[in-house]
């Protein structure tokens, strides 16, 4: 580390970090040649999944249709004016509504469904229901 003193032994505590995100991100981008925006779009199919309100602030421009942003609280202080530069490249800076997330949750918990059962039936398994 350039600056500051480790927190703690590795293992000893957990601290949350973006860090881990951050780095996905660049392996997202370096991976397919394309900035994280489009990665995201093309790897989570956002078209198919009709994710029209969501996308990546600062990055993409904002979608006609999107509604204002509800406030984000730090303590006391109404965070929504912060510029999101912090929170960017694979450590956040996503914009969703509830909709969107629900289909993707939805998108995604078929995946891992599907994903499991082709597991199972590939070692001679039985499909899970």
């Amino acid at each position: 580390m350039k600056h500051g003193k480790p927190l703690a032994k590795p293992g000893a505590e957990f601290h949350y970090a973006d860090t881990g995100y951050i780095l996905l991100g660049e392996i997202l981008e370096r991976r397919t040649g394309n900035s994280l925006a489009t990665a995201y779009r093309t790897l989570l199919h956002f078209n198919k999944l009709g994710l029209a309100d969501t996308y990546l602030e600062t990055l993409e421009p904002k979608p006609a249709r999107a509604k204002q942003r509800a406030h984000q609280y730090l303590g006391t202080i109404d965070a929504a004016d912060f510029d999101p530069s912090f929170d960017l490249y694979g450590g956040g800076g996503l914009v969703s509504t509830v909709d969107d997330l629900g289909q993707l949750a939805h998108a995604a918990a078929s995946l891992a469904v599907n994903t499991s059962r082709e597991r199972a039936l590939e070692s001679g398994g039985k499909a899970a229901c």
